[in-house]
Order: structure tokens, then sequence, then C-alpha cells
């Protein structure tokens, strides 16, 4: 089911999805320092 949903994700929004999700987790980190 993972492969199948990759496969209906273009890959620019794949690349644009993994740009935000970076960005949260940097944004997260930042919040929780430990």
């Amino acid at each position: 089911m993972q492969e199948r949903l990759e496969d209906e994700v273009a890959p620019r929004d794949l690349a644009i999805f993994k740009r935000v999700l970076r960005q949260a987790t940097e944004l997260i980190a930042e919040n929780n320092p430990r």
C-alpha cells in the first residue's frame, strides 16, 4: 500500500513534502532542545 501511494504522488509533490517535513523537524528540534 505504501508503494502504491508513492506511485500516485508526483516527484515534484514528493520533493515539496520532504522539504516541508524537514523544516517541521528542524522547527520541533529548536523548540525542544535536548
